[in-house]
């Protein structure tokens, strides 16, 4: 069985983990008025760069979109098909260099619960 089919979307550490991984906060470490700017390519709608911009410099619009948290499921949402392989790539390299400070990063099973475990890690009002 698969997750989908025994209902596991509506377990409380699953659904947990989704609201986290949508509410990642940004680090204290970008001073100011800041945003996760997420860069989509027109013709592909694949995610093409996550950056930590100041809020003043941004101009959304159809191939830029702003959030004021690092937002796990963007690539997803605006690829326009169920799974974006090369956006989420591209994401995942950018979010370790923010996040952790470096794009080749490894994480480990025990490092990814301890940060999805950290309250502090998530946007206030997250739980």
């Amino acid at each position: 069985m698969n997750a989908r089919s025994t209902g596991a979307c509506d377990l409380p550490e699953l659904k947990l983990a989704c609201e986290r991984a949508m509410m990642l906060r940004i680090p204290d470490k970008y001073r100011g008025d800041v945003c996760a700017e997420y860069t989509f390519n027109v013709r592909s709608g694949s995610l093409e760069r996550l950056a930590i911009t100041q809020r003043s410099l941004v101009e959304p619009g159809d191939t830029v979109h702003v959030r004021d948290v690092i937002d796990m499921s963007m690539p997803r949402r605006f690829a326009g098909r169920s799974y974006d392989k090369g956006g989420y790539k591209r994401f995942l390299r950018d979010m370790k260099r923010i996040v952790l400070g470096w794009e080749g990063a490894r994480v480990s099973k025990r490092e990814a619960n301890e940060f999805f475990s950290d309250q502090a890690n998530f946007a206030p009002g997250t739980k």
